[in-house]
């Protein structure tokens, strides 16, 4: 995926969903370097793996700011994200 991102020459660049990995991990930092975004808010409980609450799923965007609020599962076994972004 990195290699795609890589070759993308938009102004401005949304990268969001299950990433299967907490914020802090390595391919997070890759796919934040390759589209040249940063993380959307503070990390979001998403999903709950027997009992403990993950933040796998992200919203990356253009400068990296704005905010972030999770939602209700709504019939899938993830919490919805809502990006508010502020582009640069």
């Amino acid at each position: 995926m990195t290699p795609v991102l890589r070759a993308q020459e938009a102004a401005f660049t949304v990268v969001a969903g299950d990433f299967n990995m907490m914020p802090w991990g390595r391919s997070v930092a890759a796919i934040e370097r390759a589209s040249n975004t940063g993380r959307i808010g503070r990390a979001a409980w998403t999903y709950d793996l027997y009992g403990y609450p993950l933040a796998i799923d992200h919203v990356l965007a253009t400068g990296g700011f704005g905010s972030l609020d999770a939602r209700p599962k709504l019939g899938s076994d993830h919490r919805g994200l809502v990006a508010r972004i502020d582009f640069p």
